[in-house]
């Protein structure tokens, strides 16, 4: 991030020579950003599959009756899990996508501060008006940047609650699979529709360290 204190005064030759604003890495963090609402719409479509398998657990453990109360208690707490995960996310990609337009102001200022700072050492004597542009857009890409770190902290707050219902979610698969057994002709079929329930959470889980991994490449 920016360190304020470096803001150049105008007319001051330290503006003619401090460096680009620290954004050359700028299509970095476009991608990263790109990759995060990729990530999002993913385990969004995670979140659909395990409620829509939930739904079909409930309905084949209802043919079992008794012998499955167990499994369909599991798999209706899994509809749960589902529909939160799912609202979560909804306001997750909103996070995202102003994280996204933040990151694109970012750079642009960032490009625009750099050609002003070249403009202003080509000349013999620093010119106070240029030297008082270069001032101001140093403050907003200051101020953008401490923007973008609340952002990414309110999304890295998200990821965490996130990760938290996954682990509850994986609990859920494994409790089914252990009612699964009990369902006695039907244990089959549930003890796959509860592994399937299982590898879904985890590939969100995957999903959701690897958007944490984009986050802090935004932050370095």
């Amino acid at each position: 991030m920016f360190d304020s204190s470096a803001v150049p005064r105008p007319g001051s030759a330290r503006a003619a020579q401090a460096p680009v604003a620290p954004l050359a890495d700028s299509q970095r963090r476009l991608e990263a950003v790109v990759q995060l609402g990729l990530c999002t719409q993913r385990v969004a479509e995670g979140a659909a599959a395990v409620d829509l398998a939930a739904l079909n657990a409930m309905l084949s453990a209802h043919r079992a009756r008794r012998k499955a109360r167990g499994f369909r208690t599991a798999a209706a707490q899994m509809r749960v899990f589902s529909t939160e995960l799912a609202s979560l996310m909804v306001r997750v990609a909103a996070a995202v996508a102003e994280l996204s337009d933040e990151v694109g102001r970012l750079c642009q200022r960032g490009r625009l501060e750099g050609q002003l700072r070249q403009a202003a050492a080509g000349l013999e004597r620093p010119d106070a008006r240029l030297m008082a542009l270069v001032s101001v857009m140093n403050r907003d890409v200051v101020l953008a940047c401490e923007r973008q770190s609340r952002q990414r902290q309110r999304l890295n707050h998200a990821m965490v609650q996130a990760l938290r219902l996954c682990d509850a979610g994986r609990n859920l698969a494994r409790c089914a699979l252990i009612e699964a057994a009990h369902a006695e002709d039907m244990a089959p079929q549930l003890t796959q529709v509860a592994i399937d329930l299982g590898q879904a959470v985890a590939g969100i889980i995957e999903v959701l360290v690897g958007m944490k991994t984009s986050l802090e490449k935004l932050a370095s």
